[in-house]
């Protein structure tokens, strides 16, 4: 069974357009895989009330929550207060917390000061994710049937947790997902409305999010889920799909000709 997810990115740096939100994007690839369903992606600003708002809206709507960013020493991270808010309970220091960003300070050599000590409070009633690789923890908790997971906004940081403890943490707390079967296609000199049709004829009865198709450069790409993904093999027959997966134009030149020669 695929479950839905949501993920909230926080940062002013993200709405303002200064930097691209990238773990949206390894978040978005890593739930299908894992048997989620993104159903809606967020940029919120350094705005508790708002912050809070979007939280609630997803907790009553996904089996999973994603947040990333906002964990830091600094006035502006405010995860901790807007899952606070969000849930109605107050932070509360945890000791587990404070010993493991005290433990990461000290490896590189910098002191444990009040700023630094904001790390080490969570919300009442949720639980730690530790950090392999920063300084920053994370936190879980459970309101009703969603799974709400925090993680830093560092890449590293955040794809490091969600490869170790969020993994084991999914395992266990979602153990009925299915990940879903898929294809990628890529079609090579057909426009996007041909590339439809075509697919269409192939699978009439397909349901919404089983077909995707976007237009990429010098290529359409279709991407087939679900019972569609059966059938890639009629799919690539009828719209001249010679392209593999990730295969770029130059690359199936290259390959078709080694072919050619070695015919």
């Amino acid at each position: 069974m695929a479950l839905c997810a949501v993920v909230i990115a926080s940062g002013d740096e993200l709405v303002r357009g200064e930097r691209l939100d990238t773990n949206g994007a390894f978040l978005a690839r890593d739930l299908f895989r894992v048997g989620f369903t993104l159903v809606r992606a967020v940029l919120v600003g350094d705005a508790l009330e708002p912050f809070a708002e979007e939280i609630r809206r997803a907790l009553g709507e996904a089996d999973l929550v994603c947040l990333s960013g906002g964990l830091g020493p600094t006035d502006d991270d405010l995860t901790r207060e807007a899952v606070a808010a969000a849930l109605g309970v107050v932070l509360r220091e945890s000791p587990a917390a404070a010993a493991l960003v005290r433990r990461s300070l000290e490896t590189r050599g910098r002191p444990y000061t009040p700023l630094q000590a904001r790390q080490a409070l969570l919300p009442d009633g949720c639980a730690l994710l530790p950090n392999p690789t920063g300084t920053a923890p994370g936190f879980w908790c459970r309101r009703g049937r969603a799974l709400l997971v925090a993680l830093p906004g560092v890449p590293g940081e955040l794809e490091a947790m969600w490869r170790l403890p969020v993994a084991r943490l999914l395992a266990r707390e979602c153990p009925e997902r299915a990940a879903p079967a898929w294809k990628i296609l890529r079609c090579f000199g057909l426009g996007e409305s041909e590339v439809q049709r075509r697919v269409a004829a192939v699978c009439p009865a397909a349901r919404p999010g089983e077909i995707g198709i976007c237009a990429e450069a010098w290529v359409v790409a279709v991407y087939l889920a679900g019972w569609c993904a059966a059938r890639a093999r009629d799919v690539r027959a009828v719209s001249y799909t010679h392209l593999r997966a990730h295969e770029t134009p130059e690359q199936l030149v290259c390959r078709l000709l080694l072919e050619k020669k070695k015919d």
